[in-house]
């Protein structure tokens, strides 16, 4: 940021680029992360009351609950800040869900580990719906990239121009020299 760019940033705030309302990531986030919507938030909860409850009984926090603390503060500043932020942008999804993957993630771990030692009955049923919410997940990425990657219907794709804008370049440059013998 040392180039001006977090100050060209802050000064878009203003203009609010995308003229979307506060709760814009509201709506986003759950079509296209399904893993943040479902388990960085609980986790967020989770790690929060841990750190209140250790500050509470005085107990030594270890460096694994700093670090969890470090990603629920990065996960909820940004989803908040942007939420307030002027400019609203899909491509700025980016900065809140990597955080929030990672929680994710260390909400599977911590399945996991208690699976391993204590055998729940719980197991099975949860790696099956982590599984079908990774198959989810996998489709709407797929979806997203190879085939509809140049339509304009989703949220997520802003800019992009519909595959019909070229053929009608072609229709109407054909039109033209059928009708001038040239471009003109």
């Amino acid at each position: 940021a040392t180039d001006g760019t977090l100050l060209y940033w802050l000064g878009q705030h203003d203009v609010r680029r995308g003229h979307q309302p506060w709760f814009y990531f509201l709506l986003l986030t759950p079509q296209y992360e399904l893993f943040v919507v479902l388990l960085a938030g609980p986790v967020t909860i989770a790690v929060t009351a841990r750190a209140i409850w250790s500050r509470i009984a005085g107990i030594q926090r270890d460096s694994r609950q700093f670090f969890l603390g470090f990603l629920a503060t990065w996960f909820t500043g940004l989803f908040i800040a942007l939420s307030i932020a002027g400019e609203k942008m899909p491509w700025l999804i980016v900065h809140f869900t990597l955080p929030g993957l990672l929680l994710a993630a260390v909400a599977i771990g911590w399945a996991i580990e208690r699976a391993i030692t204590a055998k729940p009955r719980w197991f099975w049923p949860a790696a099956i719906a982590v599984a079908i919410v990774a198959m989810l997940q996998i489709h709407l990425a797929t979806r997203m990239t190879y085939l509809d990657g140049d339509i304009p219907r989703d949220m997520l794709i802003y800019t992009q121009t519909a595959p019909d804008l070229p053929m009608l370049v072609g229709d109407l440059e054909e039109l033209s020299y059928d009708a001038y013998g040239d471009l003109s």
